[in-house]
């Protein structure tokens, strides 16, 4: 065979391997074309298949208690939304025990349109009490609300002493009522119905003062 024979085999040799190179290098960037374009796709899919927080929605969730508020080992129940007359309100539960549904925590946010209305209601609210309830025994806790009040009736819950306790308290155009079962040591004590207490009224506070 002669050199220029063997000079054009291996030129054929060299475009065919050129040729492969780029039908790979092609083909590598179809693929990525093609997964760019679909991870986009689920994306938007996914995006338009969440349902949008409105800023109400975002209001209560900033506003509400939080798990972590509570002792370790609670967890948060449901979130109804209550029918309040003239207001908008939102009820959430917390549980202490997973096999004992009154070891409980629950917090009710009722949002009025303005804060007349809302002091209106917490009188309403406030003349729930009967004279059965007492003061707290050893709750120590100075709030910033515009008004609150909270009381409790001792009584016993399968054998265990324990007292209903219920805060009610006027923030603005917010009304809050805070109830929780109060145990003499367990679950949930009477430094831990404060230090829950306390928290909200952070919580509200904050949010309040960042809104003016």
């Amino acid at each position: 065979m002669g050199e220029s024979a063997v000079r054009g085999g291996a030129a054929v040799k060299q475009g065919q391997a050129v040729k492969v190179v780029v039908a790979v290098g092609l083909g590598l960037l179809l693929l990525m074309i093609t997964q760019i374009g679909i991870g986009t796709g689920v994306a938007t899919l996914m995006r338009r298949s969440w349902p949008t927080q409105t800023p109400l929605e975002a209001r209560f969730e900033n506003l509400r208690i939080k798990v972590e508020d509570l002792p370790s080992g609670w967890h948060r129940g449901g979130v109804q939304v209550e029918d309040v007359p003239g207001a908008t309100a939102r009820f959430y539960s917390f549980y202490g025990a997973s096999d004992k549904t009154w070891v409980k925590v629950s917090q009710e946010l009722i949002l009025y349109p303005d804060p007349q209305a809302a002091a209106g209601a917490y009188d309403k609210w406030l003349a729930k009490y009967t004279k059965s309830w007492i003061a707290p025994p050893g709750l120590e806790f100075t709030d910033r609300a515009d008004q609150m009040h909270v009381a409790c009736l001792s009584g016993y819950i399968n054998d265990q002493h324990h007292y209903a306790c219920r805060a009610v308290g006027l923030y603005g155009d917010i009304v809050v009522i805070l109830r929780g079962n109060v145990f003499d040591d367990r679950w949930l004590t009477m430094k831990d119905f404060q230090a829950v207490l306390e928290a909200m009224d952070q919580r509200i506070v904050a949010i309040l003062e960042s809104e003016e």
